[in-house]
């Protein structure tokens, strides 16, 4: 990464720092076994390795900042066999014993298990576990992207911390492309996941900020359905735009949370991302969950559009949205200047509205605007006062960023909450507008919520909008 440059990421052959926690072997006689397996004649095709120190009286401090946690690979090749754990859920029987699929014959699978490491001709990492995954990459002379249908799990019980894990990558369109879990005994679904960091930013940055059919490690917190029996389902209902999926080493049993990665990613439940229902207080599709402008008026040029992305940059920051869909200013065109106008609402009970709303640098010519929806005169405008650009660099180190953190707010949406109280029983409308064509001049925005009965009801973390007009 950024080769020659050492000090911004490039990792070759200029060594780095590890230490392991070999505390669980204490007593016991060891040695290293240093493997290289790799017969290619490849320049990177070698290991080097230094300064293997094996006894400290105590952890020393310096570790803490300057030297990487070497961590096992937890999977094993083989599976304990437990009611908790599906079976085969690693695929390493290097076929998909334990799993019943929706095919006939091979021409209509939509993957098969794999050997494979790599993807592409141009031998991209699928980042497996192991041996074996599932994979819906073209092999076999057949191409599977075309084909739709699922696999389905044999039962486990969900028990422990209630928590899963999981690899998932390919999948584009999170409404053909997903992960079900489904009650054994009435074949209900009461989770679906999808692959929510996918982002094409080129091979070029594979692991770098692009997920394609590179695999990323995923949790699930299944523990309100404790001690149900239930089935994993893998769906592949797309036939083009990375309509193929890949899957390994579902891991379906952890007694204690803290034992999952830390790097796993915290999977959301898209079953429970239903559109808000629409009434009189209520707008119709606040939060975009249609997957498109349903309730929304456009006017001027395609400023913005709906999307499903969960991260921005190759530094794979957050977006923050709720949900599956959110108005992305990056899927339309910064150069274009327009508005979206909701629906008409009452504003009612608490009279607070909240709202995410990210870009828009320069709150004169981007904001959202309240106004009344009989004669469009112009009530309230809010903008993004929480805009700052990032002051520091931040080193891609393969951990998903949240900027929100460290207070920079660019294209991560920040929560507001806005007090119309002084309109009550009035008939308005929402309007998003963006007139800036340049410098941040785009806007991000989700889950417009219109009704709180009492302002008790919404969050801390909401900040107060301030009214700029």
């Amino acid at each position: 990464f950024q080769f020659p440059y050492v000090a911004n990421g490039m990792r070759l052959l200029n060594m780095n720092q590890y230490y392991a926690d070999l505390s669980e072997y204490l007593g016991k006689t060891l040695y290293f076994e240093v493997v290289d397996e790799n017969n290619s004649n490849e320049d990177l095709g070698c290991i080097v390795l230094d300064s293997i120190e094996t006894y400290y009286e105590a952890k020393p401090n310096w570790y803490t900042s300057v030297a990487f946690e070497c961590k096992p690979d937890i999977t094993p090749d083989i599976e304990i066999e437990s009611e908790y754990q599906v079976l085969n859920g690693t695929f390493e029987t290097g076929d998909l014993t334990g799993w019943t699929t929706s095919w006939t014959n091979a021409n209509d699978q939509i993957g098969h298990v794999s050997s494979d490491s790599t993807w592409w001709a141009e031998a991209l990492p699928y980042n497996k576990k192991g041996n074996y995954l599932f994979t819906g990459c073209a092999d076999l002379g057949l191409n599977k992207e075309s084909n739709t249908g699922y696999i389905l799990s044999s039962a486990f019980t969900v028990g422990g911390s209630g928590y899963i894990t999981y690899l998932l990558s390919g999948g584009k369109n999170p409404n053909l492309c997903y992960i079900s879990i489904i009650d054994d005994e009435t074949n209900v679904e009461l989770a679906r996941y999808y692959n929510e960091l996918f982002c094409d930013e080129g091979i070029g940055s594979i692991n770098r900020g692009s997920n394609l059919m590179n695999m990323l490690e995923y949790k699930a917190d299944l523990s309100e359905f404790m001690g149900r029996t239930v089935r994993i389902k893998v769906v592949d209902n797309a036939v083009n735009d990375w309509g193929l999926i890949c899957v390994d080493s579902f891991i379906t049993y952890y007694e204690d949370v803290n034992a999952i990665s830390k790097k796993a990613y915290l999977a959301t439940n898209i079953l429970k991302n239903v559109n808000l229902e629409a009434n009189q207080y209520q707008i119709t599709n606040g939060n975009f969950e249609t997957g498109d402008l349903t309730g929304w008026t456009l006017e001027g040029n395609q400023f913005a559009n709906i999307s499903g992305a969960n991260i921005w940059w190759l530094e794979s920051f957050l977006f923050n949205k709720s949900g599956t869909y959110f108005l992305n200013g990056w899927s339309g065109s910064e150069a274009n200047m327009g508005s979206l106008t909701s629906e008409a609402f009452e504003v009612a009970g608490s009279g607070y509205i909240t709202f995410k709303l990210g870009g828009g640098k320069n709150t004169d010519l981007c904001y959202i605007e309240i106004i009344d929806a009989d004669t469009n005169e112009s009530l309230a405008k809010f903008g993004n006062t929480q805009f700052k650009d990032k002051e520091k660099a931040y080193l891609f180190n393969g951990e998903i960023k949240d900027l929100s953190v460290d207070g920079f707010y660019m294209a991560n949406m920040v929560e507001y909450k806005a007090n119309l109280s002084e309109f009550m029983g009035r008939n308005v409308k929402i309007r998003i507008v963006d007139n800036a064509s340049n410098d941040w001049g785009l806007l991000f925005c989700d889950d417009f919520i219109t009704y709180y009965e009492n302002e008790s009801e919404i969050s801390d973390s909401f900040l107060l909008a301030t009214n700029l007009k």
